[in-house]
Parts: structure tokens; sequence; C-alpha cells
């Protein structure tokens, strides 16, 4: 894969600038861009930008000025995937890879729109596939993720990996101790929390 000089973000919001920062820290403010429709350009324009508390000035553009560049990130919530779409065509070319960074959005939807464009193999859902929450298939270009646990099976992998981390057990009785204080409980003690743990169970 070519070495990225030139980014385009979609979508101002917190996740959206902080990418932008980082990419600018990376390789140089020159070399990232905000992209948006003429009417969110004219007013994004006009406006103060942080990141972190603090102040940044960021490089944005109309969609309709822009030439395809290597990367283009989707930083928008699902409800305005299709409208960005549209707007980002000018962005996208042959070499552009396209990374989607938010929630809600399917990256099979990106790629029906742009299927010249390239797919990027997310460190992240990689390690996620590999430990067996989601599934990794390549389809050309693309590398398609579907998740095949639910998002409460995940949540709660992810408090047992946490726990293991912190106390060297998952056991919430450990956590319990942990909280009041004390290496351990006393027999008593577990029995009380087990019976809190079937009560709550039964009121879920």
């Amino acid at each position: 894969m070519k070495q990225w000089t030139q980014a385009a973000i979609v979508g101002m919001g917190a996740l959206g600038m902080m990418y932008g920062e980082r990419i600018g820290k990376k390789l140089g403010a020159e070399a990232v861009c905000f992209v948006a429709d003429e009417e969110r350009t004219r007013r994004y324009q006009q406006m103060d930008f942080a990141v972190n508390g603090h102040s940044r000035d960021f490089t944005i553009h109309s969609a309709r000025e822009m030439k395809p560049v290597d990367l283009v990130i989707v930083a928008v919530k699902g409800t305005g995937l299709s409208a960005a779409l549209d707007m980002m065509a000018p962005c996208v070319g042959s070499e552009t890879t396209i990374i989607s960074v938010l929630n809600g959005i399917s990256s099979e939807e990106i790629y029906q729109r742009f299927p010249q464009a390239r797919g990027t193999k997310s460190t992240i859902l990689y390690n996620i596939s590999e430990k067996g929450y989601v599934e990794n298939r390549q389809e050309g270009l693309h590398h398609i993720y579907t998740p095949l646990v639910t998002r409460l099976e995940y949540e709660q992998a992810l408090i047992c990996q946490e726990l293991e981390k912190s106390f060297g057990s998952s056991s919430f009785e450990r956590l319990v101790a942990a909280f009041c204080g004390k290496e351990s409980l006393t027999e008593k003690q577990k029995e009380k929390v087990r019976e809190l743990m079937d009560e709550i169970e039964e009121e879920i």
C-alpha cells in the first residue's frame, strides 16, 4: 500500500476532529482537510474549533473543489451517511482508501457506492475477530466485518477482561472485596453477594 500523503475527513464532530488533529501532527497540517457541502463549508469557516480544550485551525474545503485523495475518513452519523457519500464523491479515486470510524455505519454500503476505492484492515477489528467476536471476510479490495455476538455479550466480555487485568480474576466477589478494601470475602459475605446476583438476574 502506498504511503498516504493527503487525507480528507467528512464530519466535524469530536471524533472527526480528533483524527484531523492526529493526522496533522503526523503528516503536517497541509496533509489533512475537512470536506463538506457548500453551506456547511461557509458555516464551518466562520466557527472556532477546539480539541481537548485547545484551539485548532483546520483547513475546510467544499467537496466540489476536491480531487481524489489518498485517504477519506467518514466520521458522520448513520443518518447522514447517504448525503455524505454523494457529497464526498469528488474525493474518491481508484487509489483512495476509505475508513469509517463511527458506529452505525455500514462499510458494505460505503464500498457499494465506491467499488473502485480501497478498504483498510483495521487493527482493532482484526484483534476483535481473532477473539471470535466478529467474522472477517475479504471481498476484492475490501474487508467486511460481521458481528458474531450481541452488543451486551461483547460489553460483558470487556468487563471481564478489565476485571482480570485489575484484580487477577473476573469474579464479581473479588470486585466487591476490592471496593470494600479487602483481599477477599468471608463465606457468609460471598453467599450474600451470590444472593444479590440471583436477584438481579431474576429482575433482568
